[in-house]
Formats: structure tokens, sequence, C-alpha cells
């Protein structure tokens, strides 16, 4: 596998499964349109790894590849960070007000 490859598929992994978390968030939250969205976006981006899978039998376009890997890294980013927001205020709002020591 190329580098491109290799950072293409990390991200993929890392996308469909974030996706899939931030639809469940939503969904607990009554936002029903952006969960579904989320969801999409999740088997959108299985089906992208599964297609970069099946890649390895074809010959690709090397330019539309890169631009393809700078957008999915992006696009990770941006999930991960939303990811984290999510999981820290989950965090912060359990542990509002309790002292070192409490609840232990």
């Amino acid at each position: 596998m190329t580098w491109d490859e290799v950072l293409r598929s990390f991200w993929y992994g890392v996308l469909f499964p974030g996706f899939g978390y931030l639809s469940m968030v939503a969904w607990n939250q009554k936002q029903r349109k952006r969960s579904i969205m989320y969801g999409l976006f999740s088997m959108f981006f299985l089906l992208l790894l599964t297609g970069l899978v099946l890649l390895r039998f074809y010959t690709p376009s090397r330019p539309l590849l890169y631009i393809n890997t700078g957008v999915i890294s992006a696009i990770g980013i941006v999930v991960l960070m939303q990811c984290w927001s999510y999981a820290h205020d989950w965090w912060s709002d359990r542990h509002a007000g309790q002292t070192i020591g409490e609840g232990v």
C-alpha cells in the first residue's frame, strides 16, 4: 500500500464509526434530521473504505487520489474534534460539583 492509501484507510476507519457515534448522540438529543444525516455519512464512509479495498484491483488517477486524501483527512480531523467536544462536555457535566476524592 502507498502512503496515501494507508492515510485514507486510517481516516475512513475513523470516520465511519465517528459519524455513527455522532448519529447516536444527535438521536439522543432529539435531533432526528441531524442524526439521519450523520448515519448516512457513516454509511458513505464505510462504502468508501470498501471501495478503497477494491481500488487495489484497478489503476487509480494519482491527482484525484491525493485530492481525496486531503479532503478525507480534513473531514476526519473535524469529526474527531466534534467527538472530543461531546465527550469532554459529558465528562465535565458528570464530574461537575465533585471535589477530589468524592464519589470514589
